[in-house]
């Protein structure tokens, strides 16, 4: 890296004041009016006068004219987001202009329209220098991960491929957010798609390779997407209060609209479970499993199966209602089921906290939607929660794996893993974090093997399932913080501009554009009311529970509805501070295993959200996160299990410890669960 002294750097300065200044009005074109604001304003201004000290901002690569019209396009887009957001922000009545419509018909006064183009066009030079690194990174990720056209006879680029851009607009008119932001990021992402759809070989190809089984379980499975997003879309034109008589057109050109996106979420769904594939015998997961050991979880599974079918008959409380929210705890899995949170990628609760969790749950609830669309919500709801289960049953065998347990020590750690009151409760309810936990021990586990093959692939599903994922990076990463910190900032950087790249090409500009009004809006559940104490009280009963039954009940907290929730606390947990301080121990005795390193920061981690951030305390709902963060301290108990079996020299005590640990979690789970069902069967029984 080439050295700065000061007298070039203020040199630098001076060539870019007219950018710093045009950097200064786009700041105040995209503020929201918040005091939150003023600390990320005053960050991203310092950056770009690091930047131009530093002689940063420009870019290196020569532009062609092609280049130069995109970025000017791409600027003058950005400048339309820009005005949307200075009429939301700052006009009377601009806050409450919700859709596309609202705010074409708004009657703008004269001094905030003047104000407002003003502000574009002196912004305009530094969103061109933007788009001008934007549409050069673009190019670059096209041409660092499209493989070269080998046979030179086929044909490639827009030629071969314009049909798979068409297919993917379709998908996103599908899954279309009524706002100016989203239309605006629609025109953007048609940009991107033309961009990689030149570069890339023909995409046929990824069709004609595939065999017979693996097209008709994509073909199946891109089938149930599409129609999900295709009822979706149909919902939507429904409620414009048009004549019934339209009803027919809008179910004609819904279905039209889900025949075309056919191909392209074909060929996403075939790229990736090549990919997945590649990762699952890249790293051996499943080597050395005899058969008896299959025979056992396919038993455990079908249990887990009819348990969640007897269930679902009963009552619609985990998946279906009147309501959206609040009816099993703080879950929101009435809202994620009826609008299709797992396969539509725009859904409302894929936001900045879980961008791409329908990217990556999609490929494997998919094949449960095509019937589920045909049958009733209960039908669809108990195949979403079937289509489920081998991600559970993935993602604990992989926690034996890693603890490099044998065959008996893995099935004994499926079967109390299976028993805890997390995992009893998460077969029920349909919340995303099922997935995020998957993708989450999956990457623990490239980690864990220092496996290196499609580690960015599994890192993306991480973070963009769960964005709090991000944190494995310095882990994950090739580059180490500590002995390489340039190189590790330099991919850090990487990884954030191809994960920006993502949100463009998949229509999740969104995300990017409302991050500063999305994480205000978040950090309400940051418990900022509550003190330090309860958060105390909280914490350690969320580690009781992810193992024991919760202290709840029947609830009138939600005003609109009967709800069953967590009683209020008034003390500490002694289970929960005994299941902490057995964590610490083992964390200690087993320092020098990968796994207890791994599983000892993910519980210090827990730490510092649920307890330090105090994230979900203000609506005492901490059990929402005991799948995510809950394993971590089992493996750190049967770790400490094991280490009394070393020094004992007695191979039956994790078997007798896992058998014992199993019936008294199912003895104390099971009568628990069942009072939970009864209260949904008698407060909304199907």
């Amino acid at each position: 890296m080439k050295r700065i002294n000061f007298a070039t750097g203020m040199k630098n300065l001076l060539m870019n004041i007219p950018l710093i200044l045009s950097a200064l009005v786009a700041l105040c074109l995209f503020s929201i009016n918040s005091i939150a604001y003023v600390p990320i304003f005053a960050v991203v201004f310092l950056a770009v006068v690091v930047l131009s000290f530093l002689g940063k901002t420009k870019v290196k690569s020569s532009f062609t004219p092609v280049s130069v019209i995109s970025s000017v396009i791409l600027a003058f887009l950005i400048e339309v987001l820009g005005f949307n957001n200075f009429i939301t922000a700052w006009v009377p009545g601009g806050d409450k202009l919700l859709t596309l419509l609202d705010t074409l018909s708004f009657n703008i006064p004269l001094n905030y329209l003047l104000a407002g183009m003003v502000l574009c066009v002196l912004s305009f030079y530094a969103l061109f220098v933007l788009s001008q690194h934007i549409v050069n990174l673009l190019t670059s990720v096209a041409e660092r991960y499209i493989p070269q056209q080998k046979d030179s006879h086929t044909p490639s680029g827009l030629k071969s491929n314009w049909f798979f851009v068409i297919s993917a607009m379709a998908l996103y008119v599908l899954m279309v957010i009524n706002t100016v932001t989203y239309f605006v990021g629609m025109l953007i992402t048609f940009g991107v798609l033309l961009l990689f759809a030149s570069k890339a070989p023909s995409l046929w190809s990824v069709i004609r390779e595939d065999k017979p089984a693996k097209k008709v379980f994509c073909i199946l499975s891109a089938m149930g997407i599409c129609l999900v997003n295709q009822s979706r879309f149909y919902d939507l034109l429904v409620k414009f209060g048009l004549p019934e008589k339209f009803n027919i057109v809008f179910a004609a050109v819904s279905l039209a609209g889900a025949f075309l996106a056919l191909a392209f979420v074909y060929v996403c769904l075939s790229l990736f479970w090549k990919t997945l594939v590649g990762v699952f015998k890249d790293c051996e997961i499943f080597k050395g499993v005899k058969l008896s050991e299959t025979i056992v979880y396919a038993v455990l599974a079908v249990l887990v199966c009819t348990y969640i079918t007897v269930a679902f008959v009963q009552t619609d409380a985990f998946y279906g209602t009147e309501y959206n929210y609040d009816i099993v705890y703080t879950c929101d899995s009435p809202l994620l089921v009826k609008f299709g949170a797992y396969s539509v990628v725009s859904h409302v609760e894929n936001d900045l906290r879980q961008p791409f969790f329908a990217l990556f749950s999609a490929p494997f609830i998919g094949i449960a939607n095509l019937p589920g669309y045909f049958f009733s919500d209960t039908v669809n709801a108990i195949l979403l929660a079937v289509a489920q289960v081998p991600l559970l049953f993935c993602a604990n065998f992989i926690l034996a794996k890693m603890l490099e347990l044998k065959p008996l020590g893995r099935v004994c750690f499926m079967l109390v893993s299976l028993c805890t009151y997390t995992q009893l409760l998460f077969a029920l309810m349909l919340e995303q974090y099922v997935v995020a936990y998957f993708w989450l021990v999956l990457c623990m586990y490239m980690i864990y093997s220092k496996k290196t093959l499609s580690r960015k692939f599994v890192l993306f599903g991480t973070t963009g399932t769960l964005l709090t994922g991000a944190v494995l990076f310095p882990f994950a990463a090739e580059n180490s913080p500590v002995k390489k910190f340039r190189a590790f900032i330099a991919e850090a950087v990487t990884f954030a501009c191809e994960f920006v790249v993502m949100l463009l090409m998949f229509c999740r500009s969104d995300v990017i554009t409302g991050f500063v009004h999305k994480t205000i809006a978040l950090s309400r559940f940051t418990g900022q009311e509550v003190t330090f104490l309860d958060k105390v009280f909280q914490y350690t009963e969320f580690l009781h529970n992810c193992f024991l039954p919760a202290k709840a009940g029947a609830s009138n907290v939600i005003p609109e509805h009967i709800s069953w929730q967590l009683d209020n606390l008034t003390g500490l947990n002694i289970f929960g501070i005994c299941i902490f301080a057995l964590a610490a121990i083992s964390a200690v005795l087993n320092r020098d295993k990968v796994s207890s390193r791994l599983a000892a920061f993910w519980a210090g981690f827990s730490v510092v959200m649920l307890l330090v951030l105090g994230w979900g305390t203000q609506e005492n709902g901490l059990i929402l996160y005991s799948l995510y963060f809950g394993w971590a301290f089992l493996v750190l108990i049967i770790q400490l299990v094991e280490k009394i079996q070393t020094l004992l020299k007695a191979k039956f005590i994790l078997p007798a410890f896992c058998v014992a640990a199993s019936a008294v979690l199912l003895f104390l789970n099971i009568p628990a669960m069942q009072e939970l069902i009864s209260f949904g069967t008698q407060y909304f029984p199907i």
